[in-house]
């Protein structure tokens, strides 16, 4: 099972929207196809000012199997004091749990330290999304976990303004990129 990522056109997602945006995982806030036309708009001036992109993800069989999001995130909400880089997946449903998250991860991982040079990875999860959290503890990177009773962690405020912004709760995951480097090497990519 070898996954590629390939940079997304507008006729590509569009078609993925048609076919999948009745998932229940499909997210929320892109379900009515205007808002998902807004949601690319945006998109484009995103990779326009080379903060962010959208990849489709290709399975072996070429066929579109979903989309990832990699973004920037900006200096003053990252404690680290280095870039950082947020990341969004959607698989669809026959694609879920069959193994392709490692490998979807890691080129993910590979583009967010050539392109933003990010010293951690985050992703937000809602919540409830036990699946998404179970796959994201599975990688086999240091992960930290951070929710908003952790009163004192440096990460909170960052995760404080997403949860904001999305309306729903959630937890953000962490995953050092130089710790990557240290436990595999370069060679992994």
């Amino acid at each position: 099972m070898e996954i590629q990522l390939e940079t997304a056109d507008k006729p590509a997602l569009e078609h993925l929207f048609r076919n999948e945006h009745l998932d229940s995982a499909w997210p929320d806030n892109l379900r009515a196809f205007q808002q998902f036309s807004a949601w690319i708009n945006q998109w484009e001036m995103i990779e326009w000012m080379e903060t962010g992109y959208v990849y489709l993800i290709i399975n072996e069989h070429k066929k579109i199997c979903g989309f990832c999001t990699l973004v920037c995130v900006e200096a003053p909400f990252s404690p680290s004091g280095g870039a950082c880089t947020e990341v969004g997946t959607y698989l669809t449903p026959q694609m879920r749990g069959v193994g392709y998250n490692l490998q979807i991860k890691s080129h993910l991982r590979a583009i967010a330290a050539e392109k933003f040079h990010s010293t951690a990875m985050l992703y937000i999860v809602d919540i409830h999304n036990l699946q998404a959290q179970r796959a994201l503890e599975k990688l086999p990177w240091p992960t930290e976990k951070v929710s908003v009773d952790m009163l004192h962690h440096p990460w909170r405020a960052f995760l404080k303004r997403r949860i904001w912004e999305t309306g729903k709760p959630a937890l953000l995951y962490v995953q050092p990129i130089d710790e990557l480097h240290a436990q595999f090497g370069d060679d992994f990519f």
